[in-house]
């Protein structure tokens, strides 16, 4: 599927979307690609792996989620394969995130390391991933702390930061 991986990576939502009319099946269908090695991602989740190499750069990546998801997607992603909102998280595709988080996606699905979207939104410096992940917390009246890995004791992975405070995560808030 080189001609729908291209497309994503361009950003070009016309013709993604024209593609996704006739073949639906592509929205779910694996993406293979190569970055100092074979890999293998759900479309959804190569939006962020676009965004984080520096690929997808014309700010058409929350669209491009969403016409993903509108045409079938799996939210969470394929079983055994990393979730699309861990993706947008740990690669700091924002815009992804907002677009998952509002769709209903798994907020505790657990990546390969054990950390959870939570902890590599506030890693990567994503403050509005961060604070849309707490706020959805806050209103399925989940603790945050159900969010962030056992084995850390803070947002940051190999740090001694204290978890931020829900105001300072809402300040640090930036605009889409």
């Amino acid at each position: 599927m080189t001609q729908f991986r291209e497309l994503i990576e361009r950003g070009d939502v016309g013709n993604l979307r024209r593609a996704l009319d006739s073949e639906p099946a592509l929205a779910n269908q694996p993406i293979r690609w190569f970055l100092n090695q074979q890999n293998e991602s759900d479309p959804l989740h190569y939006v962020s792996d676009c965004v984080g190499q520096g690929w997808l750069t014309n700010g058409t990546e929350g669209e491009i989620a969403e016409i993903l998801l509108a045409h079938g997607a799996a939210i969470d992603g394929t079983e055994a394969r990393e979730s699309p909102l861990i993706a947008s998280a740990s690669l700091g595709a924002e815009k992804v995130s907002k677009v998952l988080i509002g769709a209903g996606a798994q907020l505790e699905s657990i990546s390969i390391f054990g950390a959870r979207a939570l902890h590599w939104g506030a890693w990567m410096g994503a403050p509005s991933t961060v604070n849309l992940l707490v706020n959805m917390a806050l209103i399925s009246k989940r603790s945050v702390l159900n969010l962030v890995p056992p084995h850390s004791s803070g947002l940051c992975m190999g740090t001694d930061r204290e978890v931020p405070r829900r105001r300072e995560i809402k300040s640090a808030q930036p605009a889409f």
